[in-house]
């Protein structure tokens, strides 16, 4: 969902907890926003449990009031959580997120990457290869598209190479980038008498790196 739709829907919430609250607009508003908490921030995330908590205690202050009053009541704490969200999208939160999203998803490669290579023999270095190989290409096609202006079609070779001339990779680190095309390149096509368990780690730790660096 991109940050319009995000902007829409947060909106369209809370124009609902304006109107008379009936039964139906109080469920759309609470499990949307519930739904909006879990997207941005995931759902055990502090701030779901943050809105979990709050509107539990809402219910409970009210629960002895008629039920359309609470209704009405709860409504309006959420739509004040909604126009919190809608802040912190002002303050650029949604890049942030996504940031941290895909820095999630690379850490995931590189862990199961290096569970593989702490087993023993050739089938789990191999694994492990792959994962490693599928983290690089990954990082630096993020890369690009972030900072050298590449779209996802080119051959990665070129793709490095727009790295170098934006300058995001300078000195030695385009010599490493490039040699760990050629691991890549033999993980990918299966060619595992030229890839060794150390140039495994090598990469893991380079991908590492430019996750730190550039997707927190």
């Amino acid at each position: 969902m991109e940050e319009t739709q995000i902007r829409g829907r947060i909106e369209a919430l809370i124009a609902m907890a304006r109107i008379p609250v009936t039964e139906e607009t109080y469920g759309l508003v609470v499990h949307g926003a519930a739904s909006l908490i879990s997207l941005l921030y995931g759902p055990g995330s502090t701030q779901m449990i943050a809105f979990e908590r709050s509107l539990a205690e809402e219910q409970k202050r009210v629960e002895r009031e008629y039920y359309e009053t609470q209704r009405a009541t709860v409504a309006k704490t959420v739509a004040g959580v909604l126009r919190n969200i809608l802040a912190e999208l002002d303050a650029g939160l949604v890049g942030s997120l996504r940031q941290r999203a895909v820095a999630e998803v690379l850490a995931d490669f590189v862990s199961l990457s290096r569970s593989a290579l702490e087993e023993v023999g050739d089938q789990p270095k191999n694994v492990a290869a792959v994962l490693a190989a599928a983290a690089f290409e990954d990082t630096v096609r993020r890369l690009g598209a972030a900072h050298a202006g590449t779209v996802g079609g080119e051959k990665l070779s070129d793709v490095l190479m727009a790295l170098k001339n934006s300058g995001l990779f300078q000195g030695p680190q385009v010599g490493i980038a490039q040699s760990y095309l050629s691991f890549r390149n033999h993980a990918m096509h299966a060619e595992w008498d030229k890839v060794q368990r150390e140039a495994v780690h090598s990469v893991l730790g380079f991908v590492e790196q430019l996750v730190l660096k550039y997707f927190h």
